[in-house]
């Protein structure tokens, strides 16, 4: 049977994190890289570089990725995974950020704004195993939320209800 890993890219406003996590759940590799916001080319370039190292440095081949999940600071239709709106992403408005990843690495890419991939990952492997209800807040450089209801996220036809964090 082969082995299979998950990988994890959190793009904040000055830095990018790469998680490797293998099947079990067991973080195997992590690391942060600052960036420079700049074209949508050089960022897609900084996603390939930083996943290309996480799995050299992790010992995976590109082949036993089950799954890449993007967390970013921007409202994304989890469909198209195109970026509807971030207030410094307008440079990515309409563009996939799912798609070249997928079709690079040849596996599912899911991309949502980053409190909500969060409570997710609770959700899936952390705290929110033990319930089916629970608020997940972050504070960095801006505010956010991820609300589960009935071990759904909670949202609205605009994609918006959670991500409260530039409209306060």
């Amino acid at each position: 049977m082969r082995r299979k890993c998950y990988i994890g890219i959190d793009i904040g406003k000055t830095n990018m994190r790469f998680a490797v996590i293998e099947e079990e759940l067991v973080l195997k590799y992590y690391t942060k890289r600052k960036y420079t916001r700049g074209s949508k080319e050089e960022i897609f370039n900084t996603i390939f570089k930083g996943v290309d190292e996480a799995l050299k440095e992790s010992g995976y081949k590109k082949e036993e990725i089950a799954g890449i999940g993007i967390a970013v600071p921007a409202v994304v239709d989890r469909e198209s995974g195109e970026v509807a709106w971030g207030p410094d992403w307008d440079f990515l408005e309409g563009t996939s950020i799912t798609k070249p990843i997928a079709d690079r690495y040849s596996v599912p890419v899911a991309a949502d704004v980053d409190p909500v991939i969060a409570a997710w990952g609770e959700q899936w492997a952390g705290m929110g195993t033990l319930c089916d209800r629970f608020a997940l807040l972050t504070w960095g450089t801006g505010l956010g939320a991820g609300l589960i209801i009935d071990g759904e996220v909670v949202e609205n036809p605009d994609n918006l209800f959670s991500k409260f964090g530039h409209s306060v």
